[in-house]
């Protein structure tokens, strides 16, 4: 999962892009997307099973996050186009910047606590 947090974090950055550069952030989320994508179907496609593992719940939830973040720049790029949403736009961008870092940390500590992972010998 190493590389898929290293894209995560790459999207994370592009949170600190200005509303305007809605280009840009799409680019990345387009690529970061892609990306995950891909790393999903190629270990879904080594573990063989019919049915949802632990796994894809961890996807699922970064494809949720990959989707807000999207939706966020979407939303700031149609409010920067009006005049006054400035102080809108920094607020929203905010929010995401400080959720995303929850919602990753506080997911990780679910799934540690609710499929009992244990870390034995490295």
């Amino acid at each position: 999962m190493l590389p898929v947090f290293c894209i995560i974090i790459l999207a994370y950055l592009g949170l600190y892009l200005p509303g305007r550069e809605f280009e840009t952030i799409t680019s990345i989320m387009t690529g970061t997307v892609l990306s995950v994508v891909f790393f999903h179907v190629d270990l879904s496609s080594r573990l063989n099973v019919g049915y949802t593992v632990a796994l894809d719940y961890a996807f699922y939830a970064i494809y949720a996050l990959l989707a807000t973040e999207l939706f966020i720049s979407i939303i700031a790029w149609h409010k920067s186009t009006e005049e006054g949403n400035e102080k809108f736009i920094s607020i929203l961008f905010w929010t995401m910047r400080i959720l995303y870092p929850i919602v990753l940390i506080g997911g990780s500590i679910a799934v540690i606590i609710f499929y009992d992972v244990k870390f034995t010998g490295l």
